[in-house]
């Protein structure tokens, strides 16, 4: 038998999720990471970090840029809380490459900015 979630449920886990990522005193994070948990870029989060919510979907408000990247080869991005505790990990691949954040380029060098285009969206998945 596969999982039921109904939209209620979904709708209250993203938000809790995404209250995690607010928690402490100041906004959140997204650091870009290397397969050995090397930090690559940060990203600050806005406070509070969505802009909206429907049937399970936080849409993002703006991710600011790290503008002095320390550079490596991205392969996760890690949501922090502003104490730094990891909330959330995601796969970051190539475009195309089905992983959860998807780039153009996940190498990045020392010294970049780096930026997200589209300040994005979390998915609680639907029912299985």
């Amino acid at each position: 038998m596969s999982a039921t979630i109904p939209n209620a449920s979904r709708a209250a886990m993203i938000t809790a999720l995404v209250s995690l990522c607010d928690a402490g005193a100041a906004a959140g994070t997204i650091e870009l990471q290397t397969a050995l948990d090397v930090e690559v870029s940060t990203h600050t989060l806005s406070d509070p970090a969505a802009a909206s919510y429907t049937n399970g979907v936080a849409t993002l408000d703006t991710v600011a840029d790290d503008d002095d990247a320390t550079g490596g080869t991205a392969t996760k991005a890690v949501f922090k809380d502003s104490d730094g505790t990891t909330r959330l990990t995601l796969s970051v691949g190539l475009t195309s490459s089905g992983e959860d954040i998807e780039m153009t380029s996940n190498v990045i060098p020392a010294h970049a900015v780096v930026s997200f285009t589209a300040s994005g969206t979390i998915t609680m998945p639907a029912s299985a």
